[in-house]
């Protein structure tokens, strides 16, 4: 089913305002207007599914995802579980809490499970705030434990550049 633009709108915002940030954005952003933008629009009620297409930017106070397509499944509850984004390389920023600089998060996919905390970025992952750079085939983040891993691909190695 697609939906008219002002009920699409206002679905996006509700759906998109309960996602958690990718990582520990400022909590103030919770509280901000969620905006988002696509081309296109479906929305599945009966399988729990939305879907984003086309030059798609959501804002929310200081986080942002832009990405081509953006995929959103949530339970029976209404509850997101999975948020999946692709593009050439999509594109994740916001400010930590008690940070004084953005932290960038991109891949060719953006993968995240909001129930469990853990984030995925595959193909071309990289994690960057200022100069410091994380960077592999296939990351995995950690929110609530605060772990990173990566893992190797037959061409590409993982990369890691701290400043003093």
């Amino acid at each position: 089913m697609y939906l008219t633009k002002t009920k699409a709108v206002t679905f996006m915002l509700y759906t998109l305002v309960m996602l958690p940030s990718l990582t520990y954005a400022l909590s103030s952003d919770k509280q901000k207007t969620a905006h988002l933008t696509a081309d296109n629009v479906k929305y599945d009620r009966l399988n729990h599914q939305s879907m984003f297409t086309g030059h798609v930017q959501f804002h929310q106070g200081t986080t942002t995802l832009t990405a081509d397509k953006i995929l959103v499944y949530d339970n029976k509850h209404n509850k997101v579980y999975k948020v999946i984004a692709t593009g050439k390389r999509a594109h994740y920023s916001t400010l930590p809490d008690a940070k004084k600089f953005l932290l960038h998060a991109k891949a060719n996919t953006i993968v995240y499970y909001p129930i469990k905390e853990v984030a995925m970025l595959i193909g071309n992952g990289e994690i960057q705030q200022q100069q410091n750079i994380f960077s592999g085939p296939h990351i995995t983040y950690n929110v609530r434990q605060q772990v990173i891993t990566s893992t190797p691909s037959q061409h590409q190695q993982t990369s890691i550049t701290i400043q003093p």
